[in-house]
């Protein structure tokens, strides 16, 4: 019998593993999505949160205020 690690349920299937995929490789690249449709939408989503959070900054110098919003959590 095989004792599984996550180490190798995450590698792909043709490695031998489940292929599944990390939770921090998927969080990560949510968080690049958000990030870049808040900075590439017109959406009224991303218009509010522009106003609300960022207020006249760019996304690189945002502060941690819009990483504790519920949007974000």
């Amino acid at each position: 019998m095989h004792a599984w690690g996550w180490k190798d349920i995450c590698r792909p299937k043709r490695e031998g593993g489940l292929g599944i995929r990390k939770l921090m490789d998927i969080n990560n690249a949510s968080g690049m999505r958000m990030l870049w449709r808040l900075h590439a939408s017109q959406s009224l989503w991303a218009q509010w949160m522009k106003l609300h959070y960022l207020k006249e900054e760019h996304i690189s110098q945002a502060k941690a205020a819009i990483l504790s919003s519920g949007t974000w959590k």
